[in-house]
């Protein structure tokens, strides 16, 4: 449970922030590494990492830049009864303006440092707002790092932020989940007092539950089998979010999935229907995890 690499992409917003201290308060551990990463296109930030001790005084940067580094102390100070300061890293980088350019930042800077979960706060746009940035080819820096990233990406939203005690973590696998999904949410998500609720679309994996068992209390691993592959994404999603909420889900750990030709086309034109994922992190009330292949 040591030894990982959690990227942290913080700005001014307060979504950002209660990411951030999400991840210190319920994920990380002694011996982890946290990126503490402020991405923006301002010319007052440099393109480096510095010790925490040398981020004290900015009385040069701008308004943005001021703005962005108080956030990342307030982050800092409220996580400092969890996590030590020398497990922080600062990294301050420049962007090419629009989500696309913070995206494909923030994505390159873990997957150079090879991230164990790269984690992201939900500013929670509607669906007119999503359709208009999908329509002029920008879209949420959420959606455009799921895209670019090689690591897992947190998107931190709703309710179970603060869970000092046991959490329920929902793990979603489809026919094409393998065990490593398990493995790495029993390895960075699910800590030895949670709850392990793993929700099966279609025929449950007897193997999974095997390996679950070995790591957590065969009372804290539950299964849950619900409808047929071959059902439509909209009733499996109602299906997942029923779940969720009647078992106080305070994690959903998700398969990340591509959909092809006029599906995907729409989908990225519209901002709207998507794959069963996508339909999730727009309905889930909890943090959710989106795993890659």
């Amino acid at each position: 449970m040591t030894g990982r690499v959690f990227v942290l992409a913080v700005d001014s917003s307060r979504a950002a922030h209660r990411a951030a201290s999400w991840c210190c308060n319920t994920l990380a551990q002694p011996g982890d590494e946290l990126h503490v990463l402020v991405v923006t296109t301002s010319a007052a930030f440099g393109s480096s990492i510095t010790p925490l001790a040398s981020t004290r005084a900015h009385s040069s940067l701008g308004a943005e830049a001021l703005a962005t580094t108080k956030a990342v102390h307030e982050v800092l100070h409220l996580a400092s009864n969890k996590v030590k300061e020398e497990q922080f890293k600062i990294a301050a980088l420049r962007a090419p303006p629009g989500s696309r350019g913070v995206a494909k930042t923030i994505a390159a800077y873990a997957n150079l440092h090879q991230a164990n979960l790269i984690v992201l706060g939900s500013r929670g746009l509607g669906d007119f707002s999503r359709s208009l940035l999908a329509f002029v080819g920008q879209g949420s820096v959420c959606s455009l790092v799921l895209r670019d990233a090689l690591s897992p990406v947190a998107i931190v939203r709703g309710s179970g932020l603060q869970c000092k005690g046991e959490r329920h973590v929902l793990l979603l696998v489809e026919g094409t989940t393998t065990s490593g999904a398990l493995q790495w949410a029993l390895g960075v998500a699910v800590r030895p007092q949670d709850h392990l609720h793993v929700f099966t679309v279609g025929r449950p994996t007897a193997k999974l539950t095997e390996l679950a068992t070995e790591q957590l209390p065969v009372e804290h691993v539950h299964v849950e089998e619900g409808p047929a592959p071959h059902e439509q994404h909209a009733l499996i999603c109602q299906a997942v979010i029923q779940y969720a909420s009647a078992q106080g889900i305070g994690l959903a750990v998700l398969p990340h999935q591509e959909q092809q030709g006029v599906a995907a086309a729409l989908h990225r034109l519209t901002g709207l229907g998507g794959s069963l994922t996508d339909r999730l992190l727009r309905q889930l009330d909890c943090p959710v995890v989106v795993l890659r292949d």
